[in-house]
């Protein structure tokens, strides 16, 4: 049986409207950031960043477009969120905006943020390590080299 915006509300940490301003991919998991228009709960930030896992309730965000996002903190306070959880495309949400501003009191952010630097993919730290160690060889291998043929 499909939950009813009501549960759905009660069952999530955070229930928002936004725009998805950029998706990116990476190791089987989409992170997401959201500009936020309205919310019903867990939130008072102008941007949120949203994790998936790809899994049968992925649920395919594309930049520009709007949602109805229902989201839980799941390890590490990340906020994930899957097409179980009720999310869905603005123009199929219509139903459900009007169950969720009967329930719950709509707002709007008053805490402006940038997340745009946490959707940065920077290096892990065994990506550094490999990195400086590959580097570190071809040093040893151009001064090995130079050496050597000066002794010629």
């Amino acid at each position: 049986m499909k939950a009813s915006p009501e549960e759905r509300l009660q069952n999530n940490d955070v229930v928002f409207e936004g725009k998805v301003l950029e998706v990116q991919e990476k190791g089987g998991k989409m992170k997401t950031l959201f500009e936020v228009k309205r919310i019903w709960k867990g939130t008072s930030s102008s941007q949120i960043i949203i994790y998936t896992s790809f899994s049968s309730c992925t649920f395919p965000f594309s930049e520009g477009g709007e949602y109805l996002v229902f989201s839980s903190y799941r390890g590490e306070e990340k906020l994930e969120t899957s097409m179980c959880s009720g999310t869905k495309r603005l123009d199929e949400a219509g139903a459900d905006k009007v169950a969720l501003s009967q329930i719950a009191k709509e707002s709007v952010p008053t805490k402006k943020v940038d997340l745009k630097g946490g959707m940065l993919n920077g290096l892990s730290w065994w990506q550094v390590v490999t990195l400086s160690v590959g580097l570190l060889l071809i040093a040893v291998l151009v001064i090995f080299s130079v050496r050597r043929t000066r002794k010629k």
